[in-house]
């Protein structure tokens, strides 16, 4: 009998789990954090005597759903970490070697996706997609040359680039309940970025990231 009252209970609350994911009115509040791969559309292009390539980076921030009837809405606030590297090799100039020169450029923004989705059935696996806007905090240069090894300059070119970013973000994930009120998530989602953010030159940041998150039920209708 008590085995029978457990399998019972445990189907009652899967039910009502997944009604409310459905339901129209729901709202949830999450975390979500995750790697990043960013990549300019100058990647691995030769620039002038310079060579743009991608980064590892990562995104972190807060997560909003709100259910429609057939859709839902979803609205992030994230902080994230963007970037690329940078080799240089300079002309002998009377030095009897080349000096390479290596730069890391990490970009500091805020971001806001405003995004459409959908559920696939109560398979857990949804799309969605919408624009993004991301305001650019900071952006710090880390460079170290062949002929001093062992010291990095750190300089602060916050001033060089654009201070807005926008473009399209999309993405594929599933999610999972875990309680009535409380259920997980995995989400690939790529953003694209659609302004040159260069003072001086053609620079659209790119990203591709793997979300995970935790989100609360908060309300429902």
């Amino acid at each position: 009998m008590k085995n029978l009252i457990l399998a019972l209970y445990l189907l009652f609350a899967s039910s009502v789990s997944s009604m409310a994911q459905q339901t129209p009115g729901t709202l949830q509040l999450g975390l979500v954090a995750g790697p990043s791969h960013v990549f300019f559309d100058r990647d691995d292009v030769p620039y002038g005597n310079v060579t743009i390539s991608s980064d590892i980076r990562w995104s972190a921030g807060l997560s909003s759903k709100y259910q429609l009837n057939k859709f839902f809405l979803k609205v992030d606030l994230l902080y994230e970490n963007k970037g690329y590297g940078a080799h240089a090799i300079l002309p002998y100039n009377g030095r009897q070697t080349q000096e390479e020169i290596n730069q890391k450029k990490h970009f500091h923004y805020l971001t806001l996706p405003l995004l459409l989705g959908v559920d696939i059935l109560q398979s857990g696996i949804f799309l969605n997609a919408g624009p993004y806007i991301g305001r650019l905090l900071s952006q710090i240069t880390f460079e170290s040359s062949s002929e001093a090894e062992k010291q990095t300059a750190r300089r602060n070119e916050t001033m060089g680039w654009e201070k807005f970013d926008y473009g399209i973000s999309g993405g594929i994930g599933y999610y999972k309940e875990i309680t009535p009120i409380l259920n997980v998530s995995a989400e690939i989602r790529h953003n694209r970025g659609l302004y040159d953010i260069y003072n001086w030159g053609n620079y659209n940041p790119n990203s591709t990231s793997l979300l995970l998150g935790l989100h609360y039920t908060l309300a429902t209708k």
